[in-house]
Formats: structure tokens, sequence, C-alpha cells
């Protein structure tokens, strides 16, 4: 009888015969009225095809995807689509990344969708905070612009992925089951209702990147259905399109793309005053500007890539990148450690002295620093530490400084 049972399986190959005993995982339902408003998600409405009268399966990620299970893990066993969705929903925005949407089997769970991440390699699944014109923040919560300048050279047609490019696709059959890849319970939906093993649809109703320019995106809300083992559709109302803006970018006057704020150009955000150097020593290309926080923003500088100023109150810079016995302080100032036992930790603290105050912390801080003292940075004690860097040959360093070293000291 079992050999019979294996050779109609093989005949018929069905999915049912070798569906595999995967457990069931679900996303987080967005339960927030004020978000739901905002996206122009009425209670209940998430799921309901007539909302949605745009068919875009052509356009939200490739379009031989859809329709097929076939290439997915190698199998032909679970169809999917890579689309950029927003794995968190917020008000005014989203944490957007690549992410793998998959129509799943599993032989105890019936018809679900599942949803998978790819954290590392030449394909990694890339992420950005994305927010509306006038918000900013972690979560986009922040009423106002960010205007820091290592935000401003953001170009989302290469700081998300390429949602054309195929190879994208996660194909291999051992990161089913991950906690690494699976990110299902992790991803934020309006809404969803999986087929289980009643029915064999499947729907989800994510916030989607529908297009990628410079500095914007364009989402809305997308419902995704699944069909047994394959996405079969994508749609969207085309009234509920956004156009989300880059940091320190504000909607252009057709409001179908982003340009610079106002609020983050020189010609809006003056000088700080009383700061040293004094700003209108600033050099282009040899200084760069950082602004302050808050309402009242104002800029200072200092000296751009790893260097810094010569001494406190100058504009001149020097080369100073970080080792261990020196760097750049919070001041700008390049400080060197000249004094034997001294170490150069971070821009706080600057040069410390190890006699006195350094830390278990500090220490092993320091030994990303190997390019002088290597063998002192590799002793785990600390007093082992404080006698290499601080005392001749032959003396160990105990509570009173530097000497002779105890019987325990030397071993004997």
């Amino acid at each position: 009888m079992r050999k019979i049972l294996i050779a109609i399986c093989l005949v018929m190959a069905t999915t049912a015969c070798f569906a595999e005993k995967r457990t069931l995982q679900v996303p987080t339902k967005e339960v927030s009225t004020a978000v739901l408003t905002a996206w122009g998600i009425t209670s209940g409405g998430a799921l309901k095809l007539e909302n949605y009268p745009s068919d875009i399966s052509g356009n939200f990620s490739i379009a031989g995807f859809y329709d097929t299970k076939a290439g997915t893990y190698g199998t032909n066993e679970e169809g999917s689509i890579v689309p950029i969705i927003a794995r968190q929903i917020y008000e005014h925005g989203g944490r957007f990344c690549m992410t793998q949407v998959q129509a799943a089997y599993g032989s105890n769970s019936g018809k679900f969708i599942d949803y998978f991440n790819r954290p590392s390699g030449d394909k990694t699944y890339k992420c950005q905070v994305v927010c509306e014109d006038g918000y900013s923040g972690n979560t986009c919560a922040t009423k106002g612009y960010d205007c820091s300048p290592d935000k401003q050279n953001i170009n989302y047609t290469k700081d998300l992925n390429n949602t054309t490019d195929g190879s994208f696709r996660i194909t291999d059959s051992s990161v089913k089951q991950s906690s690494t890849y699976r990110i299902t319970t992790s991803t934020e939906v309006f809404d969803y209702k999986n087929g289980g093993k009643n029915s064999d649809e499947s729907f989800v109703a994510v916030l989607g990147v529908l297009r990628q320019n410079e500095h914007s995106i364009v989402v809305a809300p997308v419902l995704i259905r699944a069909y047994y083992n394959k996405i079969k559709w994508a749609h969207i109302n085309d009234a509920q399109k956004k156009v989300l803006c880059a940091p320190g970018y504000t909607l252009n006057a057709s409001g179908d793309d982003c340009e610079k704020a106002f609020e983050c150009t020189d010609a809006y955000i003056k000088p700080c005053e009383n700061v040293t150097p004094k700003t209108d020593l600033f050099v282009e290309g040899t200084h760069e500007k950082y602004y302050t926080s808050g309402t009242n923003k104002c800029w200072y500088f200092r000296c751009a890539g790893e260097a810094g100023f010569e001494y406190e109150g100058a504009s001149t810079c020097v080369p100073c990148p970080q080792t261990s016995k020196q760097g750049v302080k919070s001041n700008g100032v390049c400080e060197k450690c000249t004094k034997k036992g001294q170490f150069f930790f971070d821009e706080n603290s600057g040069c410390t002295d190890a006699e006195y105050s350094i830390s278990p912390t500090q220490m092993a801080r320091g030994k990303a620093f190997l390019d002088q003292d290597a063998e002192c940075w590799r002793k785990s004690d600390i007093n082992d530490f404080k006698s290499c860097v601080l005392c001749d040959v032959g003396q160990c360093y105990e509570s009173n400084g530097c000497g002779p070293c105890s019987p325990k000291d030397s071993g004997e």
C-alpha cells in the first residue's frame, strides 16, 4: 500500500503529498485608528476588493513572479513576489524594506502568506524610514525637517533595492523555517486573512512602494491576493497614493516628487553665534557643516573627513585618523596622547590615563586599535594591562604604582 501511495504522489506531483509541516505564523495587524485613517483605510475595509479598483500585478514586483510557483526554493512549491513594503507602518510614513511575500502551504496549516528577509550578502534587503512632507524621526512622529548632513545624500533608487532584479528572490530551501530569514511575526500589515484548511485564497493589505525617485517614493495601501500556492494579484486605489520625502526634502509644486526644503538650506539656517571656530572661517571642501537640533537651528563646522583642528580655536585642519593614541574630540580638536599610559577611547573622553581611570569597557574598546601596544591590549586583566603599558620590564603594577612583582604576580 505504501508503495502505491508513493507512486501516486510521483505521478500526480501534488503539493498535498509533499507539503511540509510548517508552523503557521501571522503578521502584526495594525489596530491604531489614527494610522488606518491616515492611509484611507476604513474599519473592516482593508481586505475588500471593491476598495482597490486598480490592478497593478504587472508593476508591483516582477510581472513574471505572479501566477506561478516556479522558482521559489527551487522546488516548484510556493510562489512569491519581492516588492518593497513597510514592515512598520506609521501615521506619517513607514519603515520600508524589500520583502519576499510568499504564498505558503503547510500540511498542518493549510494556505497562508509568509514573509521573508535576506539580511546579509550581495542581495541584502535594504531598509529606509521615509516620512510625509513636514515629518521626520525614527517613527515619522517629529514635526519638522531633518537637516542632518549625513542624511542629505539619500537616493532611493540606490538606497532601496531594485524590484526589477529577479535575483533578489530567495530560492534556498534551507531558510524556509529559519528565524533569521522568516520575519512574518514582525511584519506590520493593515489586515490579513489566511485561507487555512477551508479556503484556497489568502489576502493581505500592506503599505507598498509603487515608484522610487531619487528623493521620494510613491506609496499606497496594496491588497495582495494569493490563491493556493501562487501570488495571483495586487491591487491599489489610486486615490490613496502618497508621495513621501527624503530627510530635508519637501513636496514640489506639482506634488509628484520632492525637492530640497528651504528650512534645510543655508539661506534659512543661520550660522551659530559664539562658537569656536567662528563660522566666518568656514572653507568649502576643508570643513563640513553640522546643524544643531531643535526649532532654532544654526550651523557650525568641523574638519571634513578623518581630520581635526590643530588646536582649540584654530580653523586649520590636520590629519587625525583615530588610533589608540589619537582622535578627534567632540570640540573638533585633534588630540594626541603623548603621556605614557594614555590612550584615546572616544570623542567625549579623549585621552584617558590608564593608571587612574581605565575601565573594562574601555579595555574592550581599545582592543580595536591594535596599531600600538598590541601585546598590552591582549591582556585580559586590568592590572596586567597597566603593568604592560606603565611599568618597565620585570615590574608589576599595584595600588601604589609600578614596583617589583610579588610572588603571585610573577607566577612563583
